[in-house]
């Protein structure tokens, strides 16, 4: 923990340095975080937000960065690709010179795909996410601070089979973004190999998204692993843990 908010930290150290001989003397750092407030991810949003305002709170009282005060300017895109451009176009009109941790398949596609990166300065540091479309070629102004997300399916493969784990369910948001990340984590552990995945792409339905888990339910994994932000997420732990009482 001390070591992520440490690398947050330097990182704000650069871009403010990069931004100080444009400031005047007076003039504080205004941080942009456009997240999905309302929408399936709207709990994740917030709980980013909080740490954010704590973490500025903090910071400010000692003196902020490069001596300037910090400001958080709170945007939603309401889990919507078209409104995610909108809201970054909104952060940098208001002067934002970083957007901290954008969450979301629509965040990093408009990010990348619709390049608007290409058409601003700002930085954007913590980028979820971590699949590997988006890291790689990512973008030099794109900072990733977490594992990627093959690393962390690589530790929950690893555990599942230490445990004795054979069958395994994988409910995947979306099989563009992460399924190079199942079969690469597992491709490299050779000794997963008796490890058997069984990849669903989840619905944005959530009446599709029940009946799916209970078909994952009703099969003989023993396990289920959800990548991402399937509406609502809930749902599939509720709808699986009922099927094997």
């Amino acid at each position: 923990m001390f070591r992520h908010i440490h690398r947050v930290h330097s990182i704000l150290l650069l871009v403010v340095a990069m931004w100080l001989p444009l400031a005047t003397a007076a003039q504080s750092v205004t941080l942009a975080h456009i997240g999905p407030f309302t929408g399936p991810a709207a709990n994740d949003a917030c709980d980013l937000n909080a740490g954010m305002l704590a973490y500025l709170a903090e910071a400010n009282a000692k003196g902020g960065v490069g001596g300037r005060q910090m400001d958080l300017l709170t945007l939603d895109d309401r889990y919507d690709r078209a409104e995610f451009s909108k809201q970054f176009s909104q952060a940098q009109s208001r002067g934002a010179v970083a957007l901290l941790s954008p969450l979301g398949l629509n965040a990093l596609r408009s990010l990348l795909e619709d390049q608007l990166l290409e058409r601003s300065d700002m930085v954007v540091v913590n980028a979820l996410p971590g699949a590997t479309p988006f890291r790689s070629p990512g973008h030099p102004r794109l900072f990733h601070i977490r594992a990627s997300d093959r690393q962390q399916i690589e530790k929950i493969l690893v555990q599942a089979s230490v445990v004795g784990v054979r069958r395994m369910a994988v409910l995947v948001h979306d099989l563009r973004a992460g399924e190079a990340d199942v079969k690469g984590a597992q491709a490299a552990h050779a000794e997963l190999g008796a490890l058997v995945l069984q990849l669903h792409e989840a619905p944005d339905n959530a009446d599709s998204l029940a009946s799916l888990a209970r078909t994952i339910a009703a099969s003989d994994s023993q396990a289920v692993l959800v990548i991402g932000s399937p509406p609502p997420n809930g749902r599939v732990g509720g709808r699986t843990s009922e099927g094997r009482r």
